[in-house]
């Protein structure tokens, strides 16, 4: 029995919240990584109007106690603001077929650049926007490009990816990109629903902005999430485990109705499969904290928001992929030097940004449903 319950994921996790919450019928998510919700027959990538077309949202009590604690991230499966409205989709299956590192990086690179320009093709005389700091995003960099690429970033990596274009011979434009310019913190406040942490989530006025200025003619691209597929040290540990589950293995065997299951959770973690460990974190974590962020720039810029990590090629390749055999160290620098067609110089160091000041304490439901309310016509059901 215990066997049983150790590895039937589903029951597990509806289990630890509500049943209607997890209950992802249809793979339908973009393979670009932004999420689509659904309320009855209507889906859309954006919540907020999903809860408009409604004309009410019932309340997720569980939201409410979520973000009354600090330090809250994002929100994951059976956490969304509203009850009724419910995230579509569910993890990739994976074969493992792909056992060599030399053919990964081979696959992943014709991959990217078959994205790439298949992005270029839907969206003729438009600018690549790509956002940069890390080697996921640096790697974008060394596709071959048609349409004209603008490259942004921001303090602490500005300079570092500034380096890297010079070092690297790339004749790219670069944009610092400010966290303060052309905030509209209400509509953020909005479009986030609840879904993530604001603080975490800089520059939408200045992308904004620039997408204004190219009459939304642009693609921002990310490289969401590569490390966690692509990096040995990354994937052995990006798993997902439920808001409720404490450090310890042993820290929620207390009388707490979820205590048994956060614990046979943890055991499951344990004993599954390292690769589907990752994979369903990929789903629960990933896509609801960066997919989220990419639908919510989506909306907020009215451009397209695509990861480089996620289109439909890339996402065939990885569900092939023997993570345990064929990404046994971080494979970035392999890929870039291929695309590449030489050696790539990367920067040493990859500092990170600061949280915005001016966007902490926005992201729980009570500033959320205050304005709300403030905008629109909407009835709010507690």
């Amino acid at each position: 029995m215990i066997l049983r319950l150790l590895y039937f994921n589903k029951n597990l996790d509806r289990m630890l919240v509500e049943k209607k919450a997890e209950r992802h019928r249809h793979s339908i998510d973009t393979p670009h990584f932004a999420p689509q919700y659904r309320y009855g027959d209507h889906i859309s990538y954006s919540p907020l109007n999903l809860i408009l077309e409604k004309g009410y949202i019932k309340v997720n009590p569980l939201a409410v106690e979520f973000w009354s604690e600090p330090d809250r991230d994002y929100a994951p499966p059976g956490y969304f603001v509203d009850v009724e409205i419910e995230r579509l989709g569910q993890p990739h299956s994976f074969t493992k077929e792909i056992q060599s590192e030399e053919t990964v990086v081979e696959a992943l690179s014709a991959a990217m650049t078959e994205d790439m320009q298949l992005a270029e093709k839907t969206f003729p005389e438009h600018t690549n926007v790509v956002m940069c700091g890390g080697k996921d995003s640096l790697n974008l960099l060394l596709l071959p490009w048609t349409n004209p690429v603008l490259v942004v970033s921001a303090d602490p990596n500005y300079p570092l990816v500034r380096e890297f274009l010079k070092e690297n011979g790339l004749s790219f434009d670069i944009i610092k990109l400010e966290d303060e310019r052309n905030v509209n913190l209400e509509k953020e406040i909005l479009i986030n629903c609840c879904r993530n942490n604001l603080s975490h989530c800089k520059w939408g006025g200045h992308l904004k902005e620039i997408s204004t200025d190219y009459n939304k003619k642009v693609i921002f691209w990310k490289g969401q999430v590569g490390a966690a597929l692509l990096n040995y040290s990354s994937w052995r540990v990006y798993k997902y485990t439920s808001p409720q589950a404490g450090v310890s293995l042993f820290s929620h065997l207390s009388l707490q109705p979820d205590g048994w299951i956060e614990f046979l959770q943890r055991v499951r973690n344990k004993f599954l499969d390292p690769q589907q460990v990752l994979f369903e974190a990929h789903w629960k974590r990933g896509a609801h904290w960066q997919g989220a962020h990419m639908g919510f720039l989506h909306e907020l810029t009215g451009a397209p928001v695509l990861s480089g990590y996620h289109g439909p090629n890339v996402t065939e390749i990885i569900k092939r992929i023997d993570h345990v055999n064929a990404v046994t160290k971080d494979i970035r620098p392999l890929i870039g030097d291929n695309l590449f067609g030489g050696k790539v110089a990367y920067p040493e160091t990859n500092p990170g940004p600061k949280t915005s000041s001016i966007r902490e304490g926005v992201s729980d439901v009570s500033t959320f449903l205050k304005t709300l309310k403030k905008h629109h016509a909407i009835e709010i059901i507690q």
